[in-house]
């Protein structure tokens, strides 16, 4: 975990639905780890430090940027 508890030391998967209200259109796997990757188009759009929202996610700061 990282320093607030909320992100794995080791990346793992979980199975989750695909759609929260409608179960009928089964499961995906999610894969949880202390790092992301985003589309290149997004990532180049992001400042130091700025807050952004990840949908269905939560609000994160952009930090450590590699470009």
């Amino acid at each position: 975990m990282d320093a607030l508890g909320t992100c794995p030391a080791t990346p793992y998967t979980e199975k989750r639905q695909k759609h929260v209200k409608n179960t009928a259109l089964g499961e995906k796997v999610v894969a949880f780890s202390s790092s992301i990757v985003l589309e290149q188009f997004d990532a180049r759009s992001f400042k130091q430090d700025e807050e952004i929202t990840l949908m269905n996610w939560s609000n994160a700061s952009a930090q450590n940027l590699n470009r």
